[in-house]
């Protein structure tokens, strides 16, 4: 048994790589062997094991686009860690759930697994996982035009982040407040939440907290590039120059070419105002 387990558990690492590596190998090849974790995980009786590996069958079938294939396993892990009361497995079911059922306009359905996701990541004591909920949610929101709820979102994740100390789980949130507020036309009120966004990665960089993604650099020059294009909207041109030559400056010690070919061309249109 105990080698059935070691051998299920080295397929379904095996099966991981593949599916978030795809310089790896192409998705798809994740399938064999975490079908085999699968079928050794049932075959022991270890539910936790099974519940993982449907959950990461329903991320490869999700990566090939099989959304109905997707809902069927997390359904199936979902039943199994609330038998077995895996609270953990249960919510991060629920949130796979969530996001698919959005994803296909299924809005009640959606928002309620989410909910019930954070509900679950909260009485765990899991806040890294309820604060992406959160946002997850308010994302929704943003992207549906409900700006009311999703900067109610956006900030209930901003709090749950900043309460457990979480840095990187702060910066979606803030970088969202700022968007939903340039969406409605409260550019200063985007500025405010862009500068506090940039407070937090230059605090990470200066206590050397790995953040994640790209290069503390590269997030610098992105929230200033954010903040000018503010600037230029609020009618405020010599601080929009400004903030943008700073970001232009940046782009250019990166090597980002794209970036600043965007930058020279919001500039020139400035010089022509």
């Amino acid at each position: 048994m105990n080698n059935n387990k070691a051998e299920a558990d080295k397929l379904l690492s095996q099966g991981v790589l593949i599916l978030f590596s795809s310089a790896f190998a192409p998705p798809q090849n994740a399938l064999q062997p975490l079908q085999q974790a699968l079928a050794l995980y049932r075959e022991i009786g270890d539910r936790e094991g099974e519940a993982n590996a449907l959950q990461h069958l329903a991320q490869l079938y999700r990566q090939l686009g099989q959304h109905s294939e997707e809902i069927k396993l997390l359904r199936e892990a979902l039943a199994i860690c609330r038998d077995n009361d895996n609270h953990s497995g249960e919510a991060r079911s629920l949130e796979c759930l969530g996001i698919i059922q959005l994803d296909l306009n299924q809005q009640k359905e959606g928002i309620e697994s989410l909910e019930q996701a954070v509900s679950i990541y909260r009485n765990i004591g899991k806040s890294e996982q309820e604060s992406n909920a959160l946002n997850t949610i308010g994302v929704f929101y943003l992207e549906s035009q409900q700006f009311q709820q999703a900067l109610e979102f956006f900030q209930k994740a901003l709090s749950v982040a900043q309460q457990a100390g979480y840095f990187r789980e702060q910066l979606s949130p803030m970088r969202n407040l700022g968007s939903t507020y340039a969406a409605i036309g409260q550019y200063q009120q985007a500025i405010v939440w862009y500068e506090y966004w940039l407070k937090v990665v230059h605090k990470a960089k200066l206590e050397s907290i790995q953040i994640g993604g790209i290069s503390d650099e590269e997030k610098e020059a992105e929230i200033l590039f954010f903040i000018g294009k503010m600037y230029i909207a609020q009618g405020e041109y010599e601080k929009a120059t400004e903030t943008l030559d700073v970001s232009l400056f940046i782009y250019g010690e990166l090597g980002n070419h794209q970036a600043e070919e965007a930058i020279l061309m919001l500039l020139a249109e400035l010089r022509l105002r």
